[in-house]
């Protein structure tokens, strides 16, 4: 496992590196000059204490970043039972016909920051942007006063 990753829980972190996995697998047929792979991550830390603080609502959050154009909830796969969970932490975005991935991210990030904008004492998580490396690597950006 990248170094990169362990300030992440052991949940979100076995999340990227699935994500990673699946991204690698449908990326084989990048050009050599390629290093990155296609779509970027979105991670959410919740904290869910100043959510329940602040009387804001996860799901109402989750449930607007679903309808972004672009972004898509990772579904983890349990290898075992073979069931699908929706994650509430990670978000798969793509470019789209209209907009950039990285352009998706910035965006999304500017209206949870208008929306929520940070209070003292009272974060509700924290954002990260990751995009993966074909060499097993994480490009990790933390969105600072999201929330």
């Amino acid at each position: 496992m990248s170094e990169s990753l362990k300030k992440f829980k052991k949940e979100t972190q076995k999340g990227i590196i699935q994500w990673a996995d699946a991204a690698k697998q449908s990326c084989e047929d990048l050009e050599p000059q390629d290093v990155s792979l296609d779509p970027l991550l979105l991670v959410i830390e919740w904290n869910e204490a100043a959510l329940q603080r602040r009387g804001v609502v996860k799901a109402n959050i989750i449930n607007f970043i679903q309808t972004i154009n672009g972004i898509q909830p990772y579904t983890y796969t349990d290898n075992v039972t073979n069931v699908a969970t929706q994650s509430d932490s990670l978000f798969s975005i793509m470019d789209t016909r209209t907009s950039p991935k990285g352009q998706i991210a910035e965006s999304t990030i500017a209206y949870l920051r208008r929306t929520y904008g940070p209070q003292p004492n009272a974060s509700l998580g924290r954002c990260y942007q990751i995009r993966a490396t074909k060499k097993d690597q994480f490009e990790i950006i933390e969105y600072c006063d999201v929330f």
